[in-house]
């Protein structure tokens, strides 16, 4: 899961925004940092993702 937030990250990082959409991309970007940070903190506590019951 990291490695695609990363990937996901790295290509949204391509794409060039201008005006209005530059304000989007950066919310969008600080939602995907967030998102990496959940995931590698849950990695840290152990959890792999939902169990299989």
């Amino acid at each position: 899961m990291e490695e695609k937030l990363k990937q996901a990250y790295e290509l949204l990082s391509r794409i060039p925004v201008t005006g209005d959409a530059v304000d989007v991309m950066a919310a969008v970007r600080a939602l995907l940092r967030d998102a990496y940070k959940e995931v590698q903190e849950l990695g840290r506590q152990g959890n792999t993702g939902p169990s299989e019951s």
